[in-house]
Parts: C-alpha cells; sequence; structure tokens
C-alpha cells in the first residue's frame, strides 16, 4: 500500500496493488499507459514490452477490426474545463460531417464538461432524440458519451462513423501525487504574473523528473482517446463490421491516426454566416 500525503499531511491518495509477487507476466490488453502508471500499479521494477509494435496494431485494427482512425488537425485540445472548447468549429465539424454521411453519423465522444454544448450541436444539426429524460426524470443521451465512462461500453459498436472532440486532462495533482509515489521530484511550470506565480500555459512541468510527469499525462490524455475511438467498430467476427472515426485532438498514440487532415482553418463570423445564408435563399422568379 502505498499512501501520498499533501504539505499539511492531509491525505491524498492511497493505492493498494494487487499481489503481483508470484506473477512471470502481466498483460494488459488494450492498453497505452505509460510506464511510471504500470509501475504503480504493479510493482516498481517492472518492465514493459509491447505485444504488438504501433504499425502492427494499426494493420489490425484497420484491417481485422474494422476501424479506421482520421485525426483532425495538430491541436491538443484540452477540454476537461471546457474554457477552450470552439463551439463554432465544432458546430462546422459536425455540419460536414452530416452533409457528408447524413444519418450514418449521430454520434460524439467528449469530456464531461462540454457534452451538454455537443448533444445542443448534434441536435441543431439534425441530429435525433439526443437527449432524453429516463424513468426518474434524469437527462440521459445515447448518441453522446464523455470521457471516463468510456471502458467497456458498447453503445457504439454498430455506428458507422463518429466523432471524438478534445482530450480529457487529469490534473496537475494527478501527475504530482503520482510522482510522490515513485519519489520522484517534479512541479508545474509557472509564469509571474504581475508578482504572482501562475500556472504556465502548455502543461508543462520543471524539474529533474519534468519528463517523466510530461510522459505521464501524455499517456493518460493518449488513453482515454484510444479508449474512446474505439467504442466503435466493436465486431470483428463481422466481416460487414467497420467505421470511421474523426478524432479532433493530437493525443493518442504513436500511429494511432490512419489518416491525418488539417481540418478546421477558420470559420465564418456571425455577419459572414449571415450574409451566405441570405445569398443562399432561393429568389422568387
Amino acid at each position: 500500500m502505498t499512501v501520498c500525503l499533501d504539505e499539511d499531511n492531509d491525505v491524498r491518495t492511497v493505492r493498494t496493488a494487487p499481489d503481483f509477487s508470484q506473477a512471470r507476466s502481466v498483460i494488459g490488453l488494450d492498453a497505452h499507459p505509460a510506464q511510471p502508471k504500470w509501475a504503480v500499479n504493479t510493482v516498481p521494477h517492472i518492465d514493459t514490452t509491447a505485444v504488438l509494435d504501433p504499425e502492427q496494431r494499426r494493420l489490425w485494427r484497420r484491417y481485422e477490426r474494422g476501424l479506421r482512425v482520421v485525426q483532425v488537425g495538430e491541436a491538443t485540445r484540452p477540454l476537461a474545463s471546457g474554457e477552450y472548447f470552439q463551439r463554432q468549429q465544432v458546430e462546422t465539424m459536425v455540419e460536414h460531417l452530416r452533409q457528408e454521411y447524413g444519418n450514418e453519423f449521430q454520434t460524439a465522444i467528449s469530456t464531461s464538461s462540454v457534452e451538454p454544448q455537443l448533444q445542443e450541436i448534434l441536435t441543431d444539426a439534425g441530429v435525433d432524440n439526443v437527449v432524453r429524460r429516463d424513468a426518474t426524470g434524469e437527462v440521459e443521451s445515447k448518441k453522446t458519451m464523455h470521457y471516463g465512462e468510456e471502458k467497456s461500453r458498447n453503445d457504439f459498436a454498430d455506428e458507422g462513423v463518429g466523432l471524438v472532440e478534445g482530450c480529457v486532462d487529469p490534473g496537475d495533482d494527478h501527475v504530482v501525487d503520482l510522482l510522490a509515489e515513485l519519489d520522484l521530484d517534479a512541479s508545474p511550470e509557472t509564469v509571474d504574473v504581475d508578482g504572482v506565480q501562475e500556472r504556465a500555459h502548455g502543461r508543462g512541468f520543471e524539474g529533474p523528473d519534468a519528463e517523466t510527469a510530461q510522459e505521464i499525462l501524455a499517456s493518460v490524455r493518449e488513453n482515454h482517446t484510444a479508449q474512446a475511438a474505439g467504442r466503435y467498430a466493436r465486431n470483428p467476427d463481422d466481416p460487414d463490421s467497420h467505421a470511421t472515426v474523426f478524432v479532433r485532438t493530437d493525443a493518442m498514440p504513436t500511429d494511432f491516426a490512419d489518416v491525418q487532415v488539417s481540418g478546421i482553418e477558420w470559420t465564418f463570423t456571425d455577419a459572414q454566416r449571415a450574409i451566405v445564408e441570405e445569398l443562399g435563399r432561393p429568389r422568387p422568379r
């Protein structure tokens, strides 16, 4: 058992890893965590080896499973708080996918903070029954999902086209606490703003083990993105089962994307959109 305390000796985390002392090996199915996360959840001295290299995994996913992943743009787009959610860009993306694929596209995955907005965008684009209420009156959705609930979910198994918007972010505390368990030292990078130290933009870390901190952060983001895209094409024994998933983040495992496209370069302003809509109206003869 490992217990992580803060500067006031308050308990931050308590971890009880299974006893692997008699195990010769541990197999992680469909897992992409960094080596430090393996170490805290198994044994500290564990060595990790990939069963398949990235290219083999990509070919298996593409040709055996039928899942095609398209990376849209090169931005990371962390959306844990929803602060950086670019609604107009997402609206444009959803509208384009609806025009291209019609009713074949009707599902999307993102963070819980922006899921309500994503539901509104899908509804405005013509997707039916995005949100409904269950018997208790609670809002539920069969057309959206959020990070944290995606594992082992098969709701989108038969969907042909999907969208994964942005990535999840575990926060600095998760990374720093994990470093403490490993007896490593790094802290969030800060900048001076009017004499006050604030978190630097870009989610960097500083200190002797800053690279390990960055590796932990990246692996959490990447693992959730891979799991989200993996909600599609979940019937590998069916030769007709296949899906194309558009992923708007670069936070994904190496060679996870089959294709990379530039994505949304710019969107209309409200005035520009009004002009285009007006020019597109049919005129009476």
